[in-house]
Parts: C-alpha cells; sequence; structure tokens
C-alpha cells in the first residue's frame, strides 16, 4: 500500500554552458550529472563562436509559427465519448442494415450528424468540411483529406 504521504523529490536537470576548446570550436551546451561520484557532462552539443551566438541572440527567427493547425476539441470530444459510454454507435448498427461499401458504419455517421447539430448545425454538404476542423477524424480512425464535400460517407 502506498502511503498518502508519500514524498517524490524532484531533480532538475539544467544545462550549461561550457567554454572548451576542442577542434577549434569553442561553446557547447551540456547537462552535468554525477556517475561513480564524479561529475560529467552529458548531451555536450556544439552552439558556436562566441560571435554566432551574438549574433543569433540579436537577431532571434520568427517567434511567430509559420502554420497553425487548430482543432475544435472540447464539446467534440465529450460528445464523441458520451456517444462512445452510450454505445450509440453499436445500438444504431445492430438495428440498421449495412452496405459494404460505405467508409465508414450508418451508426458512426448518424452520431457524428448528431455531434454536428449540437455543436454547429451545417447541412449534409457542410458536415464534410466541418468535420475535417474537428478532432473527429482522429477518434474515428479516418483521415482528413478523405473527407470530401459531403462527408464522409456520400
Amino acid at each position: 500500500m502506498i502511503s498518502p504521504f508519500l514524498i517524490i523529490k524532484v531533480y532538475l536537470k539544467m544545462a550549461c554552458l561550457i567554454k572548451k576548446k576542442i577542434s577549434g570550436k569553442i561553446y557547447y551546451s551540456g547537462t552535468p550529472k554525477r556517475i561513480n561520484g564524479k561529475p560529467k557532462v552529458l548531451n555536450l552539443r556544439y552552439l558556436g563562436t562566441a560571435e554566432s551566438i551574438i549574433k543569433r541572440l540579436q537577431n532571434p527567427p520568427l517567434a511567430e509559427p509559420l502554420e497553425v493547425d487548430s482543432l475544435d476539441f472540447g464539446a467534440t470530444s465529450a460528445l464523441w465519448a458520451q456517444a462512445k459510454e452510450l454505445d450509440l454507435i453499436g445500438l444504431i448498427d445492430r438495428v440498421i442494415p449495412q452496405n459494404s461499401n460505405r467508409k465508414i458504419s450508418v451508426g458512426t455517421f448518424l452520431t457524428v450528424g448528431a455531434i454536428n447539430r449540437a455543436i454547429s448545425p451545417k447541412s449534409k454538404d457542410g458536415i464534410g468540411p466541418w468535420m475535417s476542423k474537428t478532432v473527429l477524424p482522429r477518434l474515428i480512425g479516418q483521415k482528413r483529406r478523405s473527407l470530401g464535400r459531403r462527408g464522409p460517407l456520400l
């Protein structure tokens, strides 16, 4: 049994700057660690000369990402989890006959339609583009680019 008063020690790994000349190169970064009681520097990485480090600090790269992919997550995944908990997809699939040429089952498609109606109602033509902006393709196991204009089934 684990005690509720368990104390967890957290060791921070701090990188250090090392001025070391190896093959004419000067500044390195590493993580100090004691091995068998002796200090060692692990993960040694070359940073450049003093001039190149100063130049990079004075002219930092763009802080803004070049491309952002934002997906609707909260409400979509909560409703999907609720549908999974209720076995809504399985219930619909047991009642409605399945067609073998569909990419996803009828139960999955109707569940996606219900989630769409609850969050951001779209027409049948709009479900595919809406779904590609949510986390649903990941939850269903379908690639976003495979979703057409009219959704995954139509």
